[in-house]
């Protein structure tokens, strides 16, 4: 029985349109989906700060009635396991006190620093000193050597 364009394409089809307009394939005459070119952009990473995971995790604590839980983590967009994670560090002692500055830890006593640090400066100084000595001693030597010229400081 012959269908007409009209009869064939009313209704509703299983053939999804991207597929429709595909040319058929090699084999069997069936349609072949292509995939999506576009490449969609990588989410940012979602930092918190201290003070919002504690304001979350009292918020938490706070409910009481089944399902209240999941409705604030969907409201906030967070996983229950997130919540998990920072409960432990709050029970560590991680959210609170510390400030979590990252780097070098700063001097007790800068006067200190700067004395250490003149004192290194100093004794590099030294080193090269007596390092230029030492050569200039070693040159002697070999001249006094070479003149035959004695050595432990007696004249004759």
């Amino acid at each position: 029985m012959m269908y007409s364009t009209k009869e064939h394409n009313s209704g509703s089809s299983s053939i999804p349109k991207s597929i429709e307009n595909s040319p058929p394939s090699r084999e069997g005459g069936e349609r072949i989906g292509r995939a999506d070119p576009e490449v969609l952009p990588k989410k940012k990473r979602r930092y918190y700060t201290k003070k919002y995971k504690l304001r979350i995790l009292e918020q938490v604590d706070q409910l009481t009635e089944q399902g209240q839980t999941g409705a604030l983590l969907r409201k906030e967009g967070l996983y229950y396991s997130t919540i998990s994670r920072w409960r432990k560090q709050r029970d560590l002692g991680i959210l609170q006190g510390l400030s979590g500055k990252r780097g070098p830890k700063e001097s007790k006593n800068k006067q200190e620093q700067k004395r250490i640090q003149e004192l290194e400066r100093e004794n590099a100084s030294l080193k090269k000193k007596l390092q230029k000595a030492e050569i200039i001693i070693d040159f002697q030597k070999k001249i006094s050597e070479i003149l035959e010229i004695p050595g432990d400081g007696s004249k004759s």
